[in-house]
């Protein structure tokens, strides 16, 4: 009897795979889901960063820090961005919602998003590399062009800065 049974069992891989074949495809759709929600936060922490980084450099008016960081983010609304400012620090915290695609037949409708960013308001110093091209091609003329956008250049960083 036992070698019947070896020599009939032809269709077993056509049901095995006819039970894993859901199984399969749901986690194929969960982590396709789950690795868009994941690029979304990584956006979404991008945009928190240069938004945190360029309202911390441009004033020194916690209000004014405030509404620099809602206009730079712009998409989200008001009650999904936390924005606390201190003497030292500016730390922007965001939520997002991404819509699923796959993970919707398992009744989840969206993945929650969040990200959060701390900025240091002190400046300690700035270092800047400026580099000049001096090579033949550029002529007398635009020899002496170049060193004077470069002496603008220097003249105007030091007076913003002091």
């Amino acid at each position: 009897m036992a070698s019947l049974y070896i020599m009939l069992c032809e269709g077993t891989i056509a049901v095995a795979f006819g039970l894993l074949a859901p199984v399969l495809i749901g986690a194929v759709g969960v982590s396709m889901d789950v690795s868009q929600a994941y690029l979304v936060r990584q956006r979404l922490n991008g945009a928190l960063d240069a938004s945190a980084l360029a309202a911390a450099a441009t004033s020194e008016d916690e209000t004014e820090i405030e509404t620099r960081v809602m206009e730079k983010i712009g998409v989200l609304d008001e009650d999904n961005i936390d924005i606390t400012v201190t003497q030292s620090e500016v730390v922007v915290t965001a939520r997002a919602y991404f819509p699923t695609t796959f993970t919707r037949v398992f009744g989840f409708d969206r993945i929650n998003v969040s990200s959060s960013v701390t900025v240091a308001r002190e400046i300690k110093g700035l270092e800047v590399a400026l580099v000049l091209d001096n090579t033949g091609s550029l002529g007398a003329s635009n020899m002496s062009a170049v060193r004077t956008a470069a002496q603008n250049f220097v003249t105007i960083l030091f007076d913003r800065v002091l």
